[in-house]
């Protein structure tokens, strides 16, 4: 943030005691860069910036900065314009994290998203049994309950063949990587996470889980 901006900042929160009191630097950063995300959200091509956000868009923010939704409409009071000036700066250019895409989703905030290529894993501490289908139930995938198709293990939705494509060939490489390496003597290849040996037709041996509930 620059200097003429960090000046401008703090003009704005000392503008009103609820400001001063609940925010730092951090959170009107962060507020400029998502909102530089979500403009076209905010303000529909060829309308002019409104003068109090949607509702959708203030739980989405009050979500990602874990404020007030009242405190969020006070921001855009205060830095509404600033945010407008900023909106295609590279001081708002942050990597479209997890985080975003789940609080995205959440409050319906779609157009914003790129398309959902691929899906959004945390990993969990009880491993599935190697042969389990990712689409039935209990679920790898969460929250599907679709069956997995003749020939796959997961369903039709792309995401969930994806997510089976991409264990397949990962899981082929490591497999390929260690029968070269035991030809060259070298007898293992640590794989963070895991103990097992992985060949080419087995899945991850960790539990993922989709984060974002996927359509």
């Amino acid at each position: 943030m620059t200097s003429t901006t960090a000046h401008q900042v703090l003009q704005g929160l000392l503008a009103h005691e609820s400001l001063k009191d609940n925010l730092q630097f951090i959170h009107v950063r962060r507020f400029f860069e998502i909102t530089s995300r979500v403009w076209p959200e905010i303000t529909p091509a060829g309308q002019a910036r409104p003068l109090i956000l949607s509702e959708s868009i203030v739980n989405f923010l009050a979500s990602m900065l874990s404020l007030d939704n009242e405190i969020i409409q006070l921001m855009w009071h205060a830095f509404g314009d600033l945010a407008e000036q900023m909106k295609d700066s590279s001081e708002t250019q942050s990597t479209l994290d997890d985080t975003f895409r789940v609080h995205a989703h959440e409050n319906e905030i779609e157009p914003l998203l790129p398309p959902l290529s691929t899906c959004l894993f945390c990993e969990t501490t009880q491993p599935r049994l190697m042969r389990e289908e990712y689409c039935t139930n209990p679920s790898t995938v969460a929250g599907c309950t679709e069956k997995a198709q003749p020939g796959f293990r997961t369903c039709t939705i792309e995401s969930h063949r994806k997510f089976q494509l991409d264990a397949e060939e990962k899981n082929a490489a490591m497999f390929q990587l260690r029968s070269r390496l035991k030809n060259t003597s070298i007898s293992h290849v640590p794989l963070a996470g895991s103990s097992d040996e992985l060949g080419p037709d087995s899945s991850y041996n960790t539990d993922f889980e989709l984060r974002s509930t996927t359509k």
